[in-house]
């Protein structure tokens, strides 16, 4: 039976992207069952997210993305579409999306860990009340602190998820 994967590009926009990556997928017997993408006309970033079917091994599929991911300076993630996500959520005062994230996940309808929740608001805010063990980051911001936060939001990222390029 083929192994379901989720591959994430980001990279700069160039004509090609979309022929190469689905070409590899192509090569190893894969079939793709969703494929999302849009370009931010302002960074010139170019955001591709395929999900997949194929017989290939991971490691076998990830050392072709690798290959190709230097001629397209692309940072990349592939995952067994099985394997839940680590995800960090950023919430305001008005919690009713963590909430509704918070039940999709408990109820096994998204498959996401979640790792941490980060608020600019302190956790005795919020209504959500079903955050259990989940650690609670309180960042407040004002006008001078936005950017110092905002750093800390990306440095707290990058120690948990670890670098984002390559297979994770």
């Amino acid at each position: 039976m083929p192994q379901s994967y989720t591959l994430i590009v980001n990279c700069p926009d160039r004509p090609g992207i979309v022929y190469n990556v689905s070409g590899i997928i192509f090569e190893h017997g894969g079939n793709i069952l969703e494929s999302r993408q849009f370009e931010d006309r302002e960074t010139g970033r170019f955001f591709l997210r395929i999900v997949f079917e194929s017989d290939c091994e991971r490691s076998v599929l990830a050392g072709a993305i690798e290959r190709l991911s230097s001629d397209f300076e692309m940072d990349w993630k592939l995952v067994a579409t099985d394997q839940p996500v680590k995800v960090l959520i950023l919430v305001s005062k008005f919690d009713h999306c963590l909430a509704h994230l918070l039940y999709k996940a408990r109820i096994g309808e998204m498959p996401i860990k979640i790792v941490g929740i980060a608020s600019n608001h302190p956790a005795a805010s919020l209504t959500a009340s079903d955050t259990r063990d989940i650690p609670f980051h309180y960042l407040p911001v004002t006008p001078t602190t936005k950017m110092h936060q905002e750093g800390r939001i990306k440095m707290s990222v990058v120690r948990t998820f670890g670098a984002t390029r390559g297979v994770n």
